[in-house]
């Protein structure tokens, strides 16, 4: 006799359909279980939704961490940045100063020293907030997006993972911008319809922008742009000018 074949139960449309109504429900009072749940829907709803469905799908999955994510900051939670600063740094906040704070911002902390798809970013000038793993959200959904929308989304979950400014400088190194803005040359080339068409050009000229005039407090070249502050400069902005075709090679001569 042929060995039973095991499938896996069809997933309901119905429940496909509510996915976007369950999201929306997900608020600053929601337990990371409630995310856990949404997670294991999309894996079951995304193979069966068209391209609009998983962009919108997208769009919602991440108002979700927005509103997850929200935190109400009081007076009395007085130790509010040693502790976002010791979270930040991967150190085990002692009970009694956990205490300190409210019970949102326990829970949240706890998350975090848990790995539960929720850590810490240092956003610059003492400010602090929580954020989540955009590349275990990548991971859900990028083997249903074409390649364009790939691409776009790989790069920007990748690049906001940390922060670009820092008090008025550049928190990423010079070799950094000129990959970063390298890399949306070559995307709005290769896909002159692409997705967020717009917003990739946008970012292109933000780190062309970048690459030629650095920052309040972050600057490449002396006041009188004779010399580069660093030698590497001058090795990657000669690299840069034997691109061919660009617009940043010419820049760079």
């Amino acid at each position: 006799s042929k060995p039973a074949v095991v499938t896996e139960p069809a997933i309901d449309a119905k429940t496909c359909l509510a996915l976007s109504k369950s999201m929306e429900k997900i608020n600053d009072s929601s337990k990371i279980e409630a995310v856990y749940a949404i997670q294991k829907r999309l894996k079951n709803c995304l193979p069966t939704a068209n391209n609009s469905e998983v962009l919108s799908f997208l769009t919602d999955y991440q108002a979700i961490y927005g509103r997850f994510l929200t935190i109400n900051q009081t007076i009395e939670d007085e130790n509010f940045y040693t502790v976002m600063s010791m979270a930040d740094e991967g150190k085990q906040v002692p009970e009694p100063l956990l205490k300190t704070l409210n019970p949102r911002l326990q829970y949240l902390i706890r998350l975090v020293e848990d790995d539960a798809d929720v850590r810490v970013i240092y956003l610059g000038e003492g400010y602090y907030e929580f954020t989540h793993d955009l590349q275990a959200m990548v991971d859900i959904f990028i083997p249903y997006l074409r390649q364009d929308q790939k691409a776009f989304i790989e790069r920007l979950a990748m690049d906001n993972q940390d922060i670009l400014w820092n008090d008025g400088g550049i928190a990423i190194s010079f070799a950094e911008v000129i990959e970063r803005a390298q890399f949306w040359e070559d995307y709005l080339a290769r896909y002159p319809k692409g997705y967020a068409h717009q917003d990739a050009k946008h970012l292109f000229e933000v780190y062309r922008y970048l690459l030629l005039f650095g920052s309040e407090n972050t600057q490449w070249t002396d006041d009188s742009i004779h010399e580069f502050l660093d030698p590497e400069y001058r090795s990657l902005i000669l690299k840069l000018a034997r691109r061919p075709n660009s617009v940043l090679a010419r820049d760079a001569q």
